[in-house]
């Protein structure tokens, strides 16, 4: 069973700044939960009733093709238990 993903104080102010800046950059190093922090503003905004599709993500070539799809899936299953 997967836990729910609760944000380190540092990811909420990933999250809040998205959320009030929709056209953002997020500029934080490697491993600091940028990618579950932008699928949760996503999920947020769309919950909310907001347009949330086309998103565009630019990322490295590896992030983009392999982190995206298995965070997804990871939270996707995490919201469903």
């Amino acid at each position: 069973m997967t836990k729910a993903f609760q944000p380190r104080p540092y990811q909420d102010l990933i999250i809040n700044h998205e959320i009030d800046i929709l056209r953002c950059n997020v500029w934080a190093g490697m491993g600091m939960g940028k990618t579950v922090a932008t699928l949760t503003t996503l999920e947020d905004l769309f919950m909310a009733g907001a347009e949330t599709q086309p998103a565009l993500v630019l990322a490295p070539l590896r992030v983009a093709a392999s982190t995206w799809p298995d965070e997804a899936v990871t939270q996707a299953t995490s919201a469903a238990s």
